[in-house]
């Protein structure tokens, strides 16, 4: 645990450039079961009350770059850990499938190989 805790910290320092403030976009519910990979992990505050994830997916099938975004906030147990394989992601070059949606933005995800 402390291996990966140090690893995401690195990760985070020299991603920082890559995290800036967006607007929730939604795009889950039409890709639904979609695989791919993470091509960029943002994070930012929306109007100084939300800390909003979202994520640069591009699918297999069309490979066109779809911004994604997560249902809970970072500030949030639940979007925190979607935060963290979401970087997972990114560093490792891993396959994500986007297995669940609710109200047009991700609750679920498949990390492999």
């Amino acid at each position: 645990m402390k291996n990966l805790r140090f690893l995401l910290t690195i990760v985070l320092a020299f991603s920082a450039h890559r995290a800036y403030a967006i607007d929730a976009v939604g795009n889950c519910d039409d890709h639904i079961h979609a695989t791919g990979t993470v091509t960029e992990v943002l994070l930012g505050k929306d109007e100084e009350l939300d800390q909003k994830v979202s994520f640069l997916f591009v699918p297999e099938t069309t490979k066109a770059p779809i911004e994604i975004s997560v249902y809970k906030t970072i500030e949030e147990p639940r979007g925190e850990s979607a935060f963290a394989l979401l970087m997972t992601a990114f560093t490792t070059r891993s396959q994500l499938e986007i297995t669940r949606c609710w109200k047009d933005s991700v609750v679920g995800f498949r990390l492999f190989h």
